[in-house]
């Protein structure tokens, strides 16, 4: 088998990275995305599993009270960054002829939560 490394793509690097190698990324911006990709690919590596598992909240504003901006970075990291990552390594994958790609949702797409209603 090759050799294996895991890479977390955060803003905050985690307290316990358990040997995983951290590089520094805002998923809600493209060009950071762009970056970290460069990065990777500089190491020669290009990754056969990849697993999105970013996502945020409204921090319990409803969605009226929402600003268009606080509704776009939802948008950015619960669904744009994990496509945009998919695009960048799927071709990767594809080519390699193997390729693993996991996609992480939060419980609360599977029940009602409070203070989430438009009324």
């Amino acid at each position: 088998m090759g050799c294996r490394k895991v890479m977390i793509l955060d803003k905050v690097q985690p307290t316990s990275d358990q040997g995983a190698m951290f590089i520094k990324c805002d998923l809600t911006s493209r060009a950071d995305i762009a970056s970290a990709v460069k990065t990777i690919r500089s190491m020669g590596l290009s990754p056969s599993i990849l697993i999105n598992n970013a996502g945020i909240w409204s921090k319990g504003l409803r969605i009226h009270e929402l600003s268009d901006g606080q509704l776009q970075e939802i948008f950015q990291i619960n669904v744009l960054a994990a496509f945009r990552l998919i695009h960048e390594f799927l071709p990767d994958m594809r080519r390699a002829g193997f390729g693993r790609i996991i996609n992480m949702a939060s419980v609360l797409a599977l029940a009602g939560v409070a203070r989430m209603s438009i009324i």
